[in-house]
């Protein structure tokens, strides 16, 4: 992933993070979320670098179904090891 970023605020990382990867939020079922859910945790101009971030992380994975990602430190045991990522 080609990030052009420089992160002068190691907090800022940290919080945005920390606002998707919570077990607070009612957004992220199953270890998957929606784009749409995604403006209940960041403004809309800044979802798409946000997950841009997180998947330069590993820890956000986009589905080949536009629109879901998944975030991997948020599946429930059952699902870790099997997840189709073609859905």
């Amino acid at each position: 992933i080609d990030l052009d970023i420089v992160v002068l605020e190691l907090q800022w990382l940290a919080d945005m993070f920390k606002a998707l990867i919570t077990f607070q939020n009612k957004w992220v079922k199953n270890g998957e979320v929606l784009r749409s859910d995604l403006v209940h945790v960041w403004k809309e101009d800044q979802i798409d670098e946000n997950m841009k971030l997180l998947k330069a992380f590993d820890m956000a994975i986009p589905k080949i179904e536009e629109g879901k990602w998944i975030i991997p430190c948020m599946l429930n045991e059952k699902r870790k090891g099997a997840v189709d990522f073609s859905k």
